[in-house]
């Protein structure tokens, strides 16, 4: 299967059943978009 393919909500539905390469996949997706909202955050507080 072609994770990279596949929409969040197909993904998130595949971690449900325990899928670890969609969790993976997801991770990678928005790895960066979270690193750099914590940072921000960190700053605020």
């Amino acid at each position: 299967m072609a994770f990279k393919a596949l929409p969040d909500q197909e993904l998130i539905q595949q971690c449900i059943e325990g899928n670890d390469r969609a969790f993976n996949e997801l991770f990678r997706r928005y790895f960066n978009k979270l690193y750099q909202f914590s940072l921000r955050y960190k700053q605020k507080v």
